[in-house]
């Protein structure tokens, strides 16, 4: 049985999955702007945002012509299972004048203030910009 499982875990893994695991890559045009992914603070243990207020993004590397912002909403953190709104909100990925193609991973941070004090989370994404 156990050799039937490691058998198994072989196949799917040349096989390319999970697809899930593979990094996608944000393709965007001069002037185009995208939803990334939502942002927010909680205890996991009781879904309770911690959140006082997003205080920013910060572009570490990546691609010239791109730039990243937080659109404030509620949204629901479904990473952690929770079903209720939080306040939070989405990172937007925005393509500036782009003169010729250029692709590669863009590393960036988001800094919020919590209830215990300044944390940040950290990201790296696949981008490609075209004119």
């Amino acid at each position: 049985m156990q050799v039937f499982r490691v058998l198994l875990l072989l196949c799917l893994l040349l096989s390319g999955f999970p697809a899930a695991a593979q990094p996608q890559e944000i393709m965007l045009k001069s002037g185009e702007s995208t939803d990334v992914f939502e942002v927010y603070w909680i205890d996991t243990s009781n879904c309770r945002s911690q959140l006082n207020r997003i205080l920013g993004i910060d572009i570490l590397s990546g691609p010239e012509g791109l730039s990243a912002s937080i659109r404030e909403q509620t949204v629901t953190a479904r990473r952690q299972h929770c079903s209720q709104q939080v306040p939070g909100g989405w990172v937007v990925f925005t393509a500036g004048n782009v003169a010729a193609p250029v692709k590669g991973p863009v590393q960036f941070r988001v800094r919020y203030d919590t209830t215990e004090g300044q944390r940040q989370s950290s990201h790296t994404r696949q981008v490609a910009l075209f004119p």
